[in-house]
C-alpha cells in the first residue's frame, strides 16, 4: 500500500487467524493447532518467545456471547488466555489485546455482564484490562430487527452501536494509545476505498 502521509510505497499488513479453541475438535485437533502456532512463530522470528523483538499492532481475543463455561480456572477459554500469554505475543507495555465478543444476541441485557467476567479473566492472565467490544454475527436473521445505515448494522442496545465499525474504531483507538501510527496508517489505508475513506 502506498501512503502519501508517510511517503512510502511499501506499507505493508498482514492478518494472522489463529484456529479455534476448545470448538468440540477434540485434543489432537488441538494439539496439531498449537504446533501450527508455533511453526509460524518459528518462521517470523521477530515475534514471539523467547525475547520477542516486536510484537503484533493487535491482538484480537474472540470470546463467545454464548459461552456459558468461560468463568473458571480450567474453562477453555481461561486455558486458551494463558496460552496465547505462553506464545509471548502480548505486549505488557503498551497493551495491544482487544476483547471482541460475539453471539451478542438474544441476551443483549448480558452484554454488562459478560464484559465484566471476560475483562477480569483476561486482566487476571495478562496483566492489564484490554478494551471490550461486541458483535452478532446472525445480523441478518429477521427476529433480531437490525437496522442498517450504509455499510453497517446497528445493534439494538442503549446506544445503537455500529458494528463492525465499533471494532474498527476500537482497535484504532488501541493503536493510537500506543502512539502506533504507523499501524493506524496501514490500518486506515487497508480499510479504505477509493469512494469512501472508512471514518477516523
Amino acid at each position: 500500500m502506498s501512503s502519501t502521509n508517510w511517503e512510502v510505497d511499501n506499507l505493508r499488513i498482514g492478518f494472522v487467524d489463529i484456529p479455534g479453541w476448545g470448538d468440540n475438535s477434540g485434543l489432537h485437533q488441538q494439539a496439531k493447532n498449537m504446533a501450527a502456532i508455533e511453526t509460524f512463530l518459528s518462521a517470523h522470528s521477530q515475534l514471539g518467545r523467547p525475547a520477542p523483538k516486536c510484537y503484533p499492532n493487535v491482538v484480537m481475543i474472540i470470546a463467545s456471547g454464548n459461552d456459558n463455561r468461560a468463568d473458571g480456572p480450567q474453562s477453555d477459554f481461561v486455558i486458551m488466555l494463558n496460552a496465547i500469554k505462553r506464545f509471548g505475543i502480548i505486549d505488557r507495555r503498551r497493551h495491544n489485546v482487544v476483547i471482541v465478543m460475539t453471539h451478542t444476541m438474544p441476551d443483549i441485557h448480558e452484554i454488562p455482564v459478560k464484559k465484566e467476567m471476560y475483562q477480569r479473566l483476561c486482566t487476571k492472565v495478562f496483566g492489564f484490562e484490554p478494551p471490550f467490544v461486541y458483535i452478532e454475527n446472525k445480523y441478518h436473521e429477521a427476529n433480531y430487527n437490525f437496522e442498517r445505515e450504509k455499510d453497517w448494522t446497528i445493534i439494538p442496545d442503549e446506544m445503537k452501536t455500529k458494528q463492525p465499525y465499533n471494532v474498527f474504531k476500537c482497535m484504532m483507538d488501541q493503536m493510537r494509545g500506543n502512539e502506533d501510527e504507523v499501524g493506524v496508517e496501514a490500518v486506515r489505508l487497508f480499510f479504505s476505498r477509493e469512494d469512501k475513506t472508512v471514518p477516523a
